[in-house]
């Protein structure tokens, strides 16, 4: 009895040791499942997942095509509108015929020809990031019995507005105390979307680096300099329709337009310039600066809004009855 009570105690007393032991010991938390990070796109809004029911239908047939719009950019959509505008739907024996059209949390709004139903929209708000709606169409082929097989191409269009923004920091020196500034230029990741603005600054000197010569850029106070604001089309959809420029503003911390220079922006703001998607849109602005400081940073914030459109389409092939 005595050994087994020894033993007894000395498994007790190795596992008290063990519960202060492991009391001392901090183990990491348990892991739950990894979420991604959000994935953009300068596409903000695109056309997923479009479907047709039938590509070769006969005639008099009911076809259903449907697709999502998606908000891909990081900020709420205000505004889509998907706009069916060809070919002009009618009751006539070789018109394809609209039958419905649905729009996901969105208002329907058809068009009418002498009381008839000839084309149809849908016009969503408040896309939130990641946000898809659905977009069904119904029509029926035309009631006509064709003889060879015919081709009819449905078209639509997506509209909306949207904006950006992007901010330049650059060096001012004033050329007598500081001949070459410590502080060098930058500007802000550019927003996302399909239209992108890069300014280019002034050249202030360059440098020899590895056989290279690189430019650095600067302005020297007291002295008009120059700063070009350049918009550029960087999405990749295509068939997308020229691009209204609704404004360009600037806002500006310890420079100013010059007074003598010359500018494209009145008061700061430009409006309504068209942007070619195949080209780019280059702006000009003399800028000065009067501070007091012998090295500081200027700075140019520039905002802008404009309307994005683009197309898509879908053909189908009314096929002759089989006898």
């Amino acid at each position: 009895m005595k050994g087994q009570a020894a033993i007894l105690i000395l498994i007790i007393a190795i596992g008290i040791a063990i519960y202060f032991i492991l009391s001392t010991i901090t183990f990491p938390p348990a892991e739950g499942p990894q979420i991604p990070p959000p994935t953009y796109s300068n596409d903000v809004i695109t056309i997923e997942n479009l479907e047709i029911s039938e590509l070769t239908p006969y005639n008099a047939t009911p076809v259903i095509l449907s697709f999502y719009i998606r908000n891909n950019g990081d900020e709420d959509i205000g505004k889509v509108e998907v706009n069916f505008f060809s070919p002009r739907f009618g009751e006539g024996k070789t018109n394809l015929k609209l039958e419905k059209l649905e729009c996901e949390d969105g208002e329907r709004i058809t068009r009418k020809e002498d009381n008839l139903i000839t084309g149809g929209k849908c016009e969503f708000s408040n896309l939130s990031p990641g946000d898809m709606r659905l977009v069904s169409l119904t029509f029926k082929t035309p009631a006509k019995a064709f003889k060879a097989p015919t081709p009819f191409t449905i078209r639509y269009s997506v509209t909306y507005d949207h904006s950006g923004y992007r901010i330049a920091n650059i060096p001012i020196i004033d050329g007598i105390t500081v001949k070459r500034p410590t502080i060098e230029f930058s500007q802000s990741e550019p927003t996302w979307g399909p239209v992108q603005l890069e300014f280019i600054p002034p050249v202030g000197g360059e440098e020899k680096v590895d056989e290279e010569i690189i430019e650095r850029y600067w302005g020297v106070r007291d002295r008009v300099f120059k700063v070009e604001i350049v918009l550029t089309h960087v999405g990749i959809l295509e068939k997308v329709y020229p691009i209204p420029i609704h404004s360009v503003k600037l806002e500006l911390s310890q420079i100013e337009k010059a007074l003598e220079g010359y500018c494209d922006f009145k008061n700061l703001e430009i409006k309504d310039k068209l942007l070619d998607p195949t080209k780019e849109l280059k702006l000009i602005c003399q800028f000065i600066s009067k501070g007091e400081d012998p090295q500081f940073m200027g700075q140019i914030k520039a905002n802008f809004t404009y309307i994005y459109k683009f197309e898509g389409e879908q053909t189908i092939v009314v096929t002759p009855p089989t006898r």
